[in-house]
């Protein structure tokens, strides 16, 4: 092959390679922006308490109805866990559900951030005082 062939296709594999790196980065945007569109409510078992999380997993609100205000203070504090323990199961299946839906394209970068999400958040079976 001439060098000037070689020239050409190796413009050639750039351009595609480029292209790739393009819509691999635009499906990453369309999945992060279906967890980032959203925010995760839970109410807690007995429906004391609901609390919502961004899609950052910081907390944007906790509500409380007329009868967690007649509920005792150690049970209020669990039931207020049991809701954002909730909350973050929502999350992070949030998480699960657009990366398993991102396509074969962003396969590795998808499973690095399904794996980041779950050292982040922990299962709802986990235990809140589990070592991370």
């Amino acid at each position: 092959m001439d060098p000037q062939a070689r020239v050409v296709d190796a413009r050639d594999r750039l351009k595609q390679l480029q292209l790739e790196a393009h819509q691999a980065a635009a499906e990453t945007a369309r999945t992060a922006a279906r967890i980032e569109q959203r925010t995760y409510a839970a109410w807690s078992a007995g429906r004391e308490v609901r609390v919502t999380l961004g899609p950052d997993a910081l907390l944007q609100g906790v509500q409380f109805t007329p009868h967690a205000m007649r509920t005792p203070p150690r049970a209020l504090a669990a039931a207020t866990m049991d809701a954002h323990r909730r909350a973050v199961a929502l999350l992070r299946a949030a998480v699960d559900e657009a990366v398993g839906e991102a396509p074969a394209s962003v396969g590795d970068l998808s499973a690095a951030v399904a794996a980041a999400a779950h050292a982040m958040l922990p299962a709802a079976d986990e235990s809140p005082d589990a070592e991370r």
